[in-house]
């Protein structure tokens, strides 16, 4: 037996409800001992406002933001790109959107029809 019967399973809840999102991760086995949760909440700007969550300074203090680019390759191992599925190279036949340059965060702002 690799691992008790249930420590392997993970129950994941998603709510999205743009612009505020949440998942939560947990494991039977565990209780209430594992437990993920992300919350994402998409603001009308760059990822430039601090603590959109109004987390109190103690629980900030720790807070580490992580900033991905997803048009930038050099984010993604080797073993999971997929050329199909890389936003600098994909143009939507629907939108006309694509594909992500460089400076695709900026030229965003200028698009009328982008949240």
């Amino acid at each position: 037996m690799l691992a008790p019967e249930g420590a392997l399973n993970i129950h994941e809840k998603a709510w999205n409800a743009y612009p505020y999102c949440r998942t939560v991760i947990t494991n039977e086995y565990m209780k209430e001992d594992f437990l993920i949760k992300i919350e994402t909440w998409h603001k009308p700007d760059l990822g430039t406002q601090e603590n959109v969550h109004k987390l109190e300074p103690e629980t900030w203090k720790h807070v580490e933001a992580i900033y991905i680019d997803i048009a930038d390759r050099s984010q993604v191992l080797s073993k999971d790109y997929k050329a199909e599925e890389d936003p600098a190279k994909f143009k939507s036949i629907k939108t006309g959107r694509g594909p992500l340059g460089p400076n695709w965060k900026q030229e965003l702002v200028n698009q009328k029809d982008c949240p």
